[in-house]
């Protein structure tokens, strides 16, 4: 039961230690793997799951298609929010957008769809990220 217990406690650590980036479940695995925690990936799902269902972190749809885990902060709202992912360090950065909120609106009267969060993750290369490239 420990065992279990040190499992659920590195995978919310890794939130807690890394509130602006995305992971993915693979890349968590690897992680955790790396700092010498021993934990398949359907244990690691389940835990993601539970901490999405506790609004403890987001699961966010990435540009792939497959998904990745954000540490949520349920003290403010991510209401009209973009967020810019670096495609190579992972930083996030997170910038008020106000026409998000608009866009939301449009989308239901067109569509009928109702937006539950004004999200969107636009991804490409941070500042440092650029520097180093060139």
């Amino acid at each position: 039961m420990a065992y279990k217990t040190q499992q659920s406690k590195s995978v919310r650590d890794f939130f807690l230690k890394h509130k602006n980036t995305i992971i993915t479940a693979d890349k968590l695995v690897l992680y955790l793997e790396r700092k010498g925690i021993a934990i398949s990936r359907a244990t690691v799902y389940r835990h993601l799951k539970t901490l999405c269902e506790e609004g403890f972190i987001n699961r966010i749809e990435l540009l792939d298609n497959s998904h990745g885990y954000r540490y949520s902060d349920k003290q403010k709202k991510n209401r009209n929010v973009l967020l810019l992912k670096c495609s190579q360090c992972n930083m996030v950065m997170k910038k008020r957008y106000a026409p998000l909120r608009e866009m939301a609106i449009e989308i239901e009267d067109l569509t009928g769809f109702r937006v539950s969060r004004d999200e969107i993750v636009l991804t490409g290369l941070c500042n440092k990220c650029k520097r180093k490239k060139n």
